[in-house]
């Protein structure tokens, strides 16, 4: 019963999750890209 529920609220709002997923991968990517860089300037 549970599990039914959660797959339908997944799937309603999988457009609008999948937006906000790829929004914080890309941020998660240029905030580590970014420190790597540092470091190795660093180094």
């Amino acid at each position: 019963m549970f599990n039914t529920m959660l797959i339908t609220i997944f799937v309603n709002s999988s457009n609008q999750f999948n937006l906000n997923v790829q929004k914080l991968y890309w941020l998660v990517i240029r905030i580590f890209s970014s420190r790597a860089i540092i470091r190795l300037e660093t180094d």
